[in-house]
């Protein structure tokens, strides 16, 4: 048992094979989260969207509850319940004062272990999966995610969130059901706390039971590299362009992270412009006078993961505001990283760790997604000291191995004047 946020943290593998992980912060709050590895990654070619179906029925009827009951028992408890999708899991957060914990665990249990899909509740959530997909159709940067992501892994890590707009109706609660009983077990859970103490959440474990206890094989996501072009109205353009990056296991991933914040992810002062700060930044705003975003971006996984840069630009800048930061990317594989810059990356890095998870429900996705990609969770103090550790030589290993890699891009918006990757590299 460790310190982490003047907590007491913790956690194990339960007799069932599911991973158990808390830390009492003494919160009035406690906030409960089960991740399950069963996200889109695991959907197979005839189950593409399953996930999105799956995240919409998380409020329906229940061998314990039925939809109503579900929302009135949680509504007079005060707590708070959601579920969202990564590429991995399935999330099911549920927040809720201390004294109510007891009750509002049972609504948890029925959500993910016993679900009914009723045919007609089934059914009767179309209008949901269309106002899903509208919201996604007028977010392009959520668009350039599904396509960057698509490109790079075809199928696997590439699999969308939402389901394709002609699926939307054909998944039948047979179809639910099967899913659910091939990926929904012991082995592929963590049930997560913040705000409770290991002893208590490892009773409560006890009460999620599943027919099968078997871990899901998941292959290997491969990445391919590729390319995917959006056209949508409008006079902006949103482009990425990465390569492949360190899995969270990897003992690169931590060096690349350094890397990314060397790179430049953001002005870190309201309204401020980001060419002081950021290479990208700076190498975007060199090629045009017009308003333009430029950021380093990365992405882990348990396996894999992606690294490149993104920007936002009028397309008529495309073309010249990408060829000026991937000049900035190849300059920064000839090792000209200095300790002050590996620092400062540090010492932002560092920060924005630590307000992340000053944020509960922040805390909690991280204790989450630790615990379901590698059954394990890192102490806070050994974060930072792993930070600290990264050294000049290391950010600069990491930038020759992986931006040198095999490109995948995406293009999201005007793309009338955006180069091709071949016409760009």
């Amino acid at each position: 048992r460790h310190t982490m946020l003047q907590g007491d943290w913790s956690s194990d593998v339960c007799s069932s094979d599911l991973v158990v992980a808390a830390l009492e912060n003494h919160s009035p709050v406690s906030r409960l989260a089960v991740y399950m590895n069963a996200g889109p990654r695991n959907e197979q070619p005839g189950e593409v969207g399953i996930c999105h179906a799956l995240r919409n029925a998380a409020n329906l009827t229940t061998q314990g509850a039925s939809a109503f009951g579900l929302v009135k028992n949680l509504q007079q408890l005060g707590a708070n319940f959601t579920c969202t999708t990564t590429r991995e899991n399935m999330v099911y957060n549920l927040d809720c004062t201390r004294d109510k914990v007891d009750t509002a665990i049972d609504y948890l249990v029925d959500v993910t272990c016993k679900p009914v899909y009723f045919p007609w509740e089934i059914s009767d959530s179309k209008p949901q999966f269309q106002l899903d997909l509208g919201l996604l159709a007028s977010n392009p940067l959520a668009q350039l995610s599904e396509a960057l992501h698509q490109a790079a892994f075809r199928d696997g890590l590439g699999r969308s969130l939402y389901m394709p707009s002609h699926k939307v109706g054909t998944f039948t609660s047979e179809m639910l059901a099967d899913y659910f009983l091939k990926n929904y077990t012991g082995s592929n859970m963590a049930l997560v706390g913040v705000g409770i103490d290991h002893d208590t959440l490892s009773q409560l474990a006890s009460k999620f039971r599943f027919e099968n206890n078997a871990k899901t094989a998941v292959s290997g996501s491969g990445y391919h590299g590729g390319e995917m072009r959006v056209d949508l109205p409008g006079s902006m353009v949103h482009a990425a362009v990465v390569t492949e990056g360190a899995g969270m296991s990897s003992a690169d991933c931590l060096a690349l992270t350094v890397l990314q914040h060397v790179m430049g992810t953001g002005p870190y002062i309201k309204y401020s412009s980001n060419a002081a700060t950021s290479r990208v930044g700076k190498a975007a705003a060199q090629a045009t006078d017009n308003p333009v975003a430029a950021s380093c971006v990365m992405s882990a996984y348990s396996d894999s993961g992606l690294f490149g840069f993104q920007v936002s630009c009028l397309a008529d800048d495309a073309d010249k505001v990408l060829r000026s930061v991937k000049t900035a990317f190849a300059d920064a594989t000839k090792g000209s990283f200095t300790d002050k810059d590996v620092d400062s990356a540090k010492a932002q890095l560092k920060a924005n760790y630590l307000m992340f998870i000053e944020n509960g429900n922040n805390l909690v996705e991280e204790i989450g997604t630790q615990a379901s990609s590698m059954a394990a969770v890192s102490d806070l103090e050994d974060v930072l000291k792993m930070i600290d550790a990264v050294t000049v030589a290391d950010v600069n290993k990491a930038a020759k191995k992986f931006i040198n890699g095999k490109p995948s891009m995406a293009a999201v918006g005007d793309i009338s004047k955006t180069p091709y990757l071949d016409q760009l590299l």
